[in-house]
This record gives C-alpha cells, structure tokens and sequence, in this order.
C-alpha cells in the first residue's frame, strides 16, 4: 500500500475531485512476552519467532495466537546473543565475543547447537546467503565462512572495514555493512576469499543496521534516524533522503511501502513509498528500550529489552480503489416539466 485517498465532493454538478493523502494508520498493542533473557534482536518466519536472547541465546516462540505468544523453546549460547538469521532448517546467531553459533531448529521444541566458528572479534549480526555466511564483526569488519556443513563452519575470507561492522546485508556480488561511524561500506564478494572495497557513502550519524529493498539502502542509523542510500552502482552510493526519528534507530525492516524502525523507546514506521520523502506513518512508545524489530503481515514483533511485544498495524484512510468503483463520468439531465 502506497497511498490511501479520501474524497471531497465539490459539487454534484461540476465533479468529483480525488485528493491523494499519504498513509497514516494506528499502531495496536497485541501481547508481550517475558523471555529468560534480554531481547537484542528477532526475526520472525512463519507462525515462530526467533529471538537473540541476550544472556540466555537463542529463544523460540510460536505466534499462531498473537495474543496469547507461547516459548516453546530455547539454546543457549556460549556467548551474549546479539544477533539471528535464519534459513531453512538452522539459525544463525551472532554470539558477541563467542563469535557464530549455528543451532538446529528442525524441532523448534528442542533447538540443538551443532556448530560454531569463533571469529576472533565481536560477531554483532549475520546473513545467510546459499552455502556462505556474512558476519559484522565489530573492529574486524567482514567475515565470510563457509556454512555448507553446518556442524563444521569454515573460514573464507576477510576485510577490513576500517570502523566497526555493526550489520550485514548481501546482494548479488556484493554485501552491504552498516559500519558504524563510517556510515555504509559496500564490499565486492564475487571472490569471497578475496573481498575487496566497492564503495561508501558516510552517513551523518552512526549507522546501526542496513536493510535492502529494490536500489535502495536503509539505515537505522542512530541518532539521526533513517538514512536512504540509492546503490544502483555500488561504488558510487548515493544520499536520496534522510528523515529524523524522535529516539535512537537501532534496527530496520522494509515491507512494501513501509520502513519499520526500533527507535530506542518506540517504534517508528514511515511511509517509503517516495524514498525521496519518507514521512510518518505511525507509531508506538514502548516502555523499555526497543532494540530490534522484525515484521511479517500486520504483525510488528520487538526485542524490547526483557520481552517479546507483538504490535499490529492498522491502516487508516479509504482504500486505494475507491476511485476504481467511481464512474469515469456523469451528466445531470434538466427535470421536465421543471416543477420549479
């Protein structure tokens, strides 16, 4: 969704006239769950939520019932749980200073560390692409390891992104790092035992997390907000806009026209639709720290320092067709006789 319309009936007998507003809807408290841990980060696939639980790793829960959020089970980490992807059948959890843990979750009720690889810094967030995972690894920048054999991940490559790689996003050839002070950093990967340096725009403020959608990069970065980077050559990233939330922008996820935003002590969501001019959208204060967040549907799930919460957005505005159903055109025709 784009846009929502409302209508202004000037006259009944000169027209109908269609004024385009920008999206702005309500934001609905579902539930919360208290985790063992302290929620960092969450990702959300199909009726289960994975959350990095902080202290106590890696945790499960099913939210068939939004209301009513159930842990069905949990790992821990050898490490502090920053960070999680998953795919397939696995989990991937950025572990701190205990680098990449890889937990089966095959039988969500029972998640089984089988593999790690200790990545001699500080793994803050992964991505998973085919056989390879990409981890931010704090003052060491990029790692890439081979995750073929889950049980026995293995070192591909490195570099060196000269701040400190908080997030990880890869595209094609390329991986795009949120590094911090330095803004994005983007990293060619076609040979992944010898990355090398593409391309950087930095931004304003320290970049927390990167999301990509179409040629765009989005990022949570801290306290200057969200930051949109147009990467359709990627050694040559460019600044399309920027948009200041009113807290600290931890993380981002985009879905369609909408980016979602951990913003400390809310959520922020903005409309994208023009990543020229992203503007509000809705939002929800929550009472502790928000650090992550993840969305499928209508459903907004948040790392929110000791809990899970499960937020819903509801649109609000006459829907996008309305102005399909109205006729392409009327004529009034003069009563005879005129009674008057």
């Amino acid at each position: 969704m784009t846009k929502r319309h409302f209508l202004q009936i000037a006259s009944l007998l000169w027209g109908i006239e269609i004024l385009s507003s920008p999206l702005f809807g309500q934001v609905e408290y579902i539930s919360s769950l208290d985790t063992p841990g302290e929620p960092f980060d969450v990702i959300a696939s199909d009726n289960l939520v994975y959350v990095a639980d902080y202290s106590c790793g890696l945790q499960i829960v099913d939210v068939s019932v939004p209301a009513g959020p159930a842990l069905v089970g949990g790992c821990d980490t050898p490490g502090d749980a920053v960070g999680v992807f998953v795919r397939g059948s696995y989990a991937y959890v950025a572990d701190w200073d205990h680098g990449l843990q890889i937990i089966d979750v095959s039988n969500p009720a029972s998640p089984t560390l089988v593999g790690s690889y200790n990545t001699h810094g500080t793994a803050e967030a992964v991505f998973v692409e085919g056989d390879y995972a990409y981890v931010a690894n704090g003052l060491f920048g990029l790692v890439i390891l081979d995750v073929s054999s889950p049980s026995n991940p293995s070192w591909v490559g490195t570099w060196d992104t000269y701040g400190y790689a908080t997030g990880v996003v890869v595209s094609g050839d390329y991986a795009y790092v949120a590094d911090f002070e330095r803004g994005l950093v983007v990293i060619n990967i076609s040979d992944r035992a010898n990355p090398v340096f593409a391309g950087t725009y930095n931004t304003s403020g320290y970049s927390d997390e990167v999301f990509l959608a179409g040629n765009y990069a989005f990022m949570a970065d801290r306290d200057q907000g969200l930051q949109i980077i147009n990467i359709s050559a990627p050694s040559n990233p460019v600044l399309v806009s920027n948009y200041k939330t009113p807290g600290v922008a931890y993380d981002i996820v985009v879905q369609q026209d909408h980016a979602y935003i951990a913003d400390y002590f809310s959520i922020q969501i903005l409309d994208i639709s023009n990543p020229g001019n992203p503007t509000s959208a809705g939002q929800f204060d929550t009472p502790l720290p928000a650090r992550g967040v993840s969305v499928s549907g209508d459903y907004i799930y948040v790392a929110d320092a000791d809990s899970l919460m499960i937020l819903r957005y509801v649109a609000t505005g006459v829907e996008d067709n309305v102005a399909s159903i109205l006729p392409k055109s009327f004529s009034v025709s003069q009563n005879y006789p005129n009674p008057f």
